[in-house]
C-alpha cells in the first residue's frame, strides 16, 4: 500500500529551541507520537514520545525549560506520497527515527510516524 492510499499526518512541527515542556504539550494538543523539528524552512531532526523518555531529559525542575534541539533524533530522510508504506517503515529504521516528512514536489505537506502506518494495518519493518 502507498502512502498516498492510506494519508498522512498535519505537519506538526517545532524549532530547536522549543522547550521540551511546549513540544510534551504539542504532541498532546496534537494526539501525535512524534513531531518534526524544522528551522528555516529545513527538516533538522525528529522527535517522539519515545524520546522523553530517555534520562538525560530528566536533570530536575528546570528541564522542562532546556531547548529539544540538543535531544533530537538527526534525520535527514523523507518519504513522497507514491513511496510504499513498507518501504517508509525500512527507511524509519535504517535511519533510526520514527518520523518522516512527506514531500510532493520539494514541499513539506505532513508526515507520516511509525505508529500511524501500523495503525493504517501496514505491517511494522523489523
Amino acid at each position: 500500500m502507498r502512502i498516498d492510499q492510506i494519508g498522512w499526518q498535519d505537519l506538526i512541527s517545532c524549532t530547536p529551541d522549543t522547550p521540551i515542556m511546549t513540544v510534551r504539550a504539542l504532541l498532546d494538543l496534537h494526539h501525535v507520537d512524534g513531531l518534526l523539528l524544522i528551522d528555516g524552512g529545513l527538516v533538522m531532526g525528529s522527535f517522539d514520545r519515545s524520546d522523553l523518555s530517555r534520562q538525560e531529559l530528566f536533570r530536575g525542575a528546570k528541564s522542562d525549560r532546556q531547548p529539544i534541539g540538543p535531544y533530537a533524533r538527526g534525520c535527514t530522510a523523507s518519504v513522497v506520497p507514491e513511496m510504499d508504506a513498507e518501504t517508509a517503515l525500512t527507511t524509519m529504521a535504517r535511519h533510526r527515527c520514527s518520523v518522516l516528512p512527506v514531500k510532493q514536489n520539494g514541499k513539506i505537506v505532513g508526515m507520516v510516524t511509525r505508529s500511524y502506518l501500523a495503525n493504517a494495518g501496514t505491517e511494522i519493518a523489523s
